[in-house]
């Protein structure tokens, strides 16, 4: 059974903690892209390509579903942190897709692993209780050299765009990434997003009254979202809920002798990486 799908026309990979979140509500924004209203729904991990079943070609069906709203004048996408480490997905890409692109992005290892740790901890404000020995699976997570092998191999090097986190975040390199991203994608590059908001971002919440009455009191939250909506829309309070939660999420610094022991730990893939995508990743270093 050969299928080849037309939509979306990119699809992002990226690994757990690397901005995926934040990646997917900017490229929302573009009037010439469609992205389906939830990041994640990773359904290509549930399609086999190799041996299809009943199953497969259900999940298949939902999976065009979610591009049915698309305009005629647009390109769409999807987002997911699970199919970047699936040599299986990879497969399913390859075999389901007439031509797509891929979008990978990729942050220091070293800051994925402590905010990947910060997520399962919230409330620990002590960066020495991160044993980084004691945590193999969570810093498995970094090791990107041979997820991108693996699509590097699959794919044609024009189909594949290597995308930097920390450029992404960073108010001074935005523009320059943004119009690069679009250009690859053969959109308008002239527009950019309102990076102002940043999804599920990490850190620990700070234990502020203020956090206690809103984020424990659902009777408070209701009241503040009933207040709210004569002015407001759904959407709107969505982002002002978050915009909220943001300015109580306190960065945690990592304490820097942990912080040297993981570069040591991940210098040997970072030198791996560098040499596939062709970016200078030095600063992951320092």
């Amino acid at each position: 059974m050969e299928i080849k799908l037309k939509a979306p026309n990119f699809i992002v990979l990226g690994g757990h903690k690397c901005g995926t979140s934040s990646l997917h509500f900017y490229l929302n924004q573009h009037p010439d892209i469609f992205m389906p209203e939830r990041k994640g729904t990773d359904i290509l991990s549930h399609i086999n390509t190799l041996a299809w079943e009943s199953r497969d070609v259900k999940n298949l069906e939902r999976y065009q579903n979610l591009f049915a709203d698309k305009k005629e004048n647009q390109i769409a996408g999807e987002v997911s942190s699970v199919y970047f480490k699936k040599e299986r997905v990879c497969q399913t890409i390859k075999n389901l897709f007439e031509d797509v692109k891929l979008l990978m992005i990729l942050r220091n290892p070293v800051d994925r692993a402590w905010s990947n740790f910060n997520v399962v901890n919230t409330n620990n404000t002590n960066s020495k209780n991160f044993n980084v020995l004691e945590n193999p699976r969570m810093l498995a997570k970094g090791n990107y050299s041979q997820y991108i092998k693996m699509y590097c191999e699959n794919f044609p090097d024009q189909e594949i765009k290597f995308l930097i986190f920390e450029k992404m975040v960073n108010k001074q390199h935005q523009q320059a990434f943004f119009a690069d991203l679009f250009n690859f994608l053969e959109i308008d590059s002239n527009f950019q997003p309102d990076t102002n908001v940043i999804m599920r971002k990490g850190g620990t919440r700070t234990n502020s009254s203020f956090k206690k009455a809103v984020f424990r009191n659902n009777k408070i939250r209701l009241a503040l979202g009933t207040l709210l909506k004569p002015f407001t829309n759904s959407e709107q309070r969505r982002l002002l809920s978050i915009k909220a939660q943001n300015m109580l999420t306190k960065k945690v610094k990592l304490a820097p002798e942990l912080r040297q022991e993981l570069i040591n730990y991940y210098r040997e893939d970072i030198f791996k990486l560098q040499d596939l995508i062709q970016q200078d990743l030095s600063h992951w270093l320092r």
